[in-house]
């Protein structure tokens, strides 16, 4: 009888193995970064919001330190950003207000006058066109004075993070109000881990991400309280009761205040931001988000001027970032430049839904309804151990077996 295997049952299931293990995704990454066409003002510490291929600017503040009412709006490209024109003026002189959109309307609350108004509770919103905005008029009042908070819309709810108060100190907490049909009324929610303004949040798939930002220590007491930037991540599901239980996940890089983040197709991006010594910075970083919380951060190509306090926004095509400030040891400078670059995806999340646009002077997405869907990824470190015990196998079964010797022993 012959003992030797037969190979050709193994071949067909190392060939049904190696097809069902995909190639791992391929890493988010960052198109080389263009100028587009230039803000009106040198401004930063201004607010901007997208919808429908547009996007809404608000108020910021110049070197002098003085700030505008001035809203400007522009279509947005592959090509970059179209002609800027000027749209309604801002009820108040304000900076650091967070703006977002929703269902064809801008809100924008609160915000830092340089007038004896000092720090805002206001809300303010104005409907939108093509053609600008309408008149601005007033919403339900943020439950007390803020500036710098970081606002997401998810499923017909904003929900507002941290901020600082008329004292400049950073706060632990969180609100959220329906935008269903106009803004609601506003409501407590978890408390974010700890005291943080200039802090950017983003949304996906019903989680919001906060990374990094201004930490306020407040361990002496009120007015004894110290604050540095952080590398802290932090993240938390979504959902009509508000915000779930806060997570840790990934460190941020760098200890960074006021970087400018984006969400994109289970991405996030986040651009520049000042030091302790409060020192600008041109890094980009992007990572995976998902209900597991951040990924590893990697680095993008760097964006071409050290920045912080300006405003970037994604249309999930590129990312756009207008105006800032710009701090090197040679001087202050604060820009009008806007610049450009393609965003590339790793894929990496599921059944991403997003509903609608977020804003603040740190971090924005886009209004449009978007849905995108991957395969898993089938992990590269479980494939490649099976692979290889696959084809050990074949070596085995391939090589003749060794026969019964014969009593005679020949």
């Amino acid at each position: 009888m012959d003992a030797r295997p037969r190979p050709l049952l193994v071949l067909p299931s190392l060939f049904i193995l190696l097809m069902v293990a995909p190639a791992q995704a391929s890493a988010a990454s960052l198109g080389q970064w263009t100028s587009t066409t230039e803000y009106p003002i040198h401004v930063a510490g201004d607010s901007c919001a997208t919808y429908s291929d547009y996007v809404y600017c608000v108020g910021g503040f110049d070197s002098s330190g003085r700030d505008y009412n001035d809203v400007y709006y522009a279509q947005l490209s592959p090509s970059g950003i179209g002609g800027w024109s000027s749209a309604t003026q801002y009820p108040d002189e304000v900076d650091s207000t967070t703006c977002f959109t929703e269902a064809a309307n801008i809100y924008c609350i609160g915000g830092e006058s340089d007038n004896a108004k000092g720090v805002l509770s206001n809300v303010y919103t104005a409907s939108i066109s093509p053609s600008g905005l309408g008149e601005w008029s007033s919403a339900a009042a943020f439950p007390h004075a803020i500036a710098a908070a970081s606002c997401v819309v998810y499923d017909d709810y904003v929900y507002c993070v941290g901020g600082f108060n008329g004292l400049g100190e950073g706060s632990t907490s969180t609100y959220y109000a329906s935008v269903s049909s106009g803004l609601g009324a506003w409501t407590s929610t978890t408390p974010y881990p700890f005291s943080v303004y200039t802090v950017p949040c983003v949304e996906q798939s019903g989680y919001i991400y906060c990374i990094g930002g201004q930490q306020e220590n407040l361990a002496g007491g009120t007015g004894a309280n110290t604050n540095f930037p952080t590398t802290q991540v932090y993240y938390a599901p979504l959902s009509p009761s508000g915000i779930g239980s806060w997570s840790t996940t990934s460190a941020y890089p760098q200890a960074l205040s006021s970087p400018s983040c984006v969400a994109n197709s289970g991405d996030a991006y986040c651009l520049g931001g000042y030091s302790i010594t409060e020192i600008s910075n041109s890094s980009v970083y992007s990572s995976a988000i998902s209900s597991s919380g951040v990924g590893p951060w990697t680095p993008m190509s760097p964006y071409p001027v050290p920045f912080d306090l300006s405003s970037c926004v994604s249309d999930f095509s590129n990312v756009y970032c207008i105006g800032g400030r710009s701090l090197e040891t040679t001087g202050l400078s604060i820009l009008s430049s806007v610049y450009i670059a393609a965003l590339s995806p790793s894929g990496g999340l599921t059944n991403t839904t997003s509903s609608s646009s977020t804003s603040n002077s740190s971090s924005s997405a886009s209004s449009s309804s978007t849905t995108s869907s991957s395969v898993p990824e089938f992990p590269a470190e479980v494939a490649l151990p099976l692979v290889l015990a696959a084809c050990l196998m074949v070596v085995a079964v391939l090589r003749p077996a060794r026969l019964p010797r014969s009593s005679d022993g020949s």
